[in-house]
Protein backbone atom coordinates (compact mmCIF):
# COMPACT_ATOMS: atom_id res chain seq x y z
CA UNK A 1 0.00 0.00 0.00
CA UNK A 2 1.37 3.13 -1.09
CA UNK A 3 0.15 7.16 0.47
CA UNK A 4 0.54 9.89 -0.29
CA UNK A 5 -1.22 13.69 -0.57
CA UNK A 6 -1.37 16.53 -2.99
CA UNK A 7 -2.44 19.64 -1.46
CA UNK A 8 -5.68 18.23 -0.28
CA UNK A 9 -6.11 15.00 -2.27
CA UNK A 10 -4.91 11.95 -0.59
CA UNK A 11 -4.31 8.90 -3.10
CA UNK A 12 -4.02 5.29 -2.07
CA UNK A 13 -2.50 2.62 -3.85
CA UNK A 14 -3.00 -1.56 -2.71
CA UNK A 15 -1.35 -3.94 -4.57
CA UNK A 16 -4.10 -6.27 -5.97
CA UNK A 17 -3.55 -10.05 -7.10
CA UNK A 18 -5.37 -9.96 -10.51
CA UNK A 19 -5.99 -13.51 -10.62
CA UNK A 20 -7.64 -13.95 -6.95
CA UNK A 21 -9.14 -10.36 -6.40
CA UNK A 22 -7.29 -9.73 -3.15
CA UNK A 23 -4.55 -7.87 -1.30
CA UNK A 24 -1.11 -10.00 -1.87
CA UNK A 25 0.48 -10.45 1.54
CA UNK A 26 4.10 -12.20 2.20
CA UNK A 27 3.02 -14.74 5.02
CA UNK A 28 5.74 -15.63 8.06
CA UNK A 29 8.39 -18.45 7.13
CA UNK A 30 10.06 -20.40 9.33
CA UNK A 31 12.56 -19.59 11.54
CA UNK A 32 15.78 -21.40 11.00
CA UNK A 33 18.27 -20.16 13.23
CA UNK A 34 20.95 -19.83 10.63
CA UNK A 35 23.15 -17.24 13.27
CA UNK A 36 23.16 -20.27 15.94
CA UNK A 37 22.92 -23.56 13.57
CA UNK A 38 25.80 -22.39 11.10
CA UNK A 39 28.19 -21.61 14.02
CA UNK A 40 31.41 -23.97 13.45
CA UNK A 41 33.17 -25.59 16.38
CA UNK A 42 36.15 -23.22 15.64
CA UNK A 43 33.46 -20.00 17.18
CA UNK A 44 33.03 -19.33 20.48
CA UNK A 45 29.96 -20.85 21.85
CA UNK A 46 27.07 -18.63 23.54
CA UNK A 47 27.26 -18.30 26.92
CA UNK A 48 23.64 -18.91 28.82
CA UNK A 49 23.11 -17.12 32.01
CA UNK A 50 20.95 -18.83 34.49
CA UNK A 51 19.17 -17.74 37.87
CA UNK A 52 18.82 -20.11 40.83
CA UNK A 53 16.26 -22.01 39.12
CA UNK A 54 17.80 -23.01 36.41
CA UNK A 55 15.90 -20.70 34.00
CA UNK A 56 17.82 -18.76 31.12
CA UNK A 57 18.57 -15.25 31.91
CA UNK A 58 19.75 -12.32 30.95
CA UNK A 59 20.75 -11.17 26.87
CA UNK A 60 21.42 -14.52 25.21
CA UNK A 61 18.00 -16.30 26.81
CA UNK A 62 15.39 -15.22 24.15
CA UNK A 63 17.91 -16.47 21.09
CA UNK A 64 18.49 -20.08 23.43
CA UNK A 65 14.52 -20.30 23.52
CA UNK A 66 13.91 -19.64 19.90
CA UNK A 67 16.80 -22.47 19.05
CA UNK A 68 15.17 -24.84 21.38
CA UNK A 69 11.98 -24.82 19.57
CA UNK A 70 13.88 -24.74 16.15
CA UNK A 71 15.17 -27.91 17.11
CA UNK A 72 11.83 -29.53 18.47
CA UNK A 73 10.04 -28.48 15.77
CA UNK A 74 13.02 -30.43 13.06
CA UNK A 75 13.07 -33.28 15.37
CA UNK A 76 10.04 -34.21 17.21
CA UNK A 77 6.72 -35.09 15.68
CA UNK A 78 3.64 -32.42 15.81
CA UNK A 79 1.66 -35.58 17.67
CA UNK A 80 3.32 -34.77 21.00
CA UNK A 81 0.26 -33.00 23.41
CA UNK A 82 3.01 -33.41 26.22
CA UNK A 83 6.59 -32.85 26.61
CA UNK A 84 6.40 -35.60 29.30
CA UNK A 85 5.50 -38.18 26.24
CA UNK A 86 8.33 -37.68 24.34
CA UNK A 87 10.38 -40.92 24.22
CA UNK A 88 13.90 -39.83 26.03
CA UNK A 89 16.02 -40.82 23.34
CA UNK A 90 14.46 -37.63 21.32
CA UNK A 91 14.87 -35.25 24.40
CA UNK A 92 18.76 -36.46 24.27
CA UNK A 93 18.95 -35.95 20.95
CA UNK A 94 17.42 -32.23 21.22
CA UNK A 95 19.38 -31.45 23.89
CA UNK A 96 22.95 -32.81 22.57
CA UNK A 97 22.32 -30.82 19.47
CA UNK A 98 21.63 -27.70 21.98
CA UNK A 99 24.97 -28.60 23.51
CA UNK A 100 27.18 -28.42 20.54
Amino acid sequence: MLIFSENTHIYVFICIDLHSGTQKRNGRKITTMNDIFSRTADMPKIKIIVNEYGQPVGENYRKFASAIGCQVRKILAVRFNDWRSVPLGKKLQVWDDLQV
